[in-house]
């Protein structure tokens, strides 16, 4: 599988009408300082590596002002994450959330078809979640003759409890996100968290993107933005439902 930087993912995101935050790649602690006065702080500062878990390890981070972003990202630019130094940050504005949901694309092997999964509790809790209370989280095989439709869409995030203008944009954004998943031959597409603002707007906050390799002769946007690497390191919640 090749594995798209969270950056990159963020670009189709808002290419395909998915917000995303405000965000600027950074590879040293003064362009981060650049960037957090440019946004705006509060900023989050992230190692723009292509796994996950990324918070869990320490290099997920929240600045207030540029000095402290300049000084978070050197404490970042200095760490590896699973085995993978950190060369570049995003550095993104940070959102007011009042909620968060998880959604993946990905495929099921025993039915050699998508699959979603969604949960209306999202974060760096999910995974023990999916452990201890897999029934906040729903699974949606997508026959790949019928295809994905919009209504569908609606009716995962409404038995999921989402409801009023939250309801209609997560139904947007997740039929788009099917769209995106089948365009970039994608092995993954999971966004955690999908956030729902305080001012009520649905926000992919991240992503992790993978492309088939075999395929990528079929995507040139993609051939020179992607790394190689193990499926292990991307699918921590598929792993454990599917």
């Amino acid at each position: 599988m090749a594995r798209v930087l969270e950056s990159v993912g963020k670009d189709l995101l808002r290419e395909n009408g998915v917000p995303t935050p405000e965000f600027v790649v950074a590879s040293t602690a003064k362009e981060a300082h650049e960037a957090a006065e440019k946004i705006g702080c509060p900023v989050v500062i992230k190692a723009l590596v292509t796994v996950g878990k990324r918070g869990k390890a320490g290099a997920v981070k929240f600045a207030q002002t540029p000095d402290d972003a300049a000084r978070m990202a050197e404490e970042i630019l200095a760490m590896t994450v699973h085995n993978f130094p950190v060369e570049r940050l995003l550095v993104e504005k940070k959102l007011d959330i009042s909620q968060e949901l998880y959604v993946s694309i990905t495929y099921d092997p025993s039915e050699m078809a998508p699959i979603i999964i969604a949960s209306s509790a999202g974060g760096m809790d999910i995974e023990e979640m999916a452990k201890t209370q897999p029934r906040r989280i729903l699974k949606y095989p997508v026959p790949l003759l019928k295809g994905f439709n919009s209504y569908e869409a609606k009716e995962i995030w409404s038995d999921l409890g989402i409801k009023g203008p939250a309801l209609q944009k997560a139904t947007v954004i997740l039929w788009r996100l099917y769209q995106l998943f089948v365009k970039y031959d994608c092995t993954i597409m999971e966004i955690n968290p999908l956030a729902i603002t305080a001012g009520g707007e649905v926000v992919a906050a991240a992503i992790l993107m993978g492309v088939d390799d075999d395929a990528l002769y079929r995507q040139p946007y993609l051939s020179d933005k992607v790394e190689a690497g193990s499926d292990r390191a991307w699918r921590p919640l598929t792993d454990l439902l599917i």
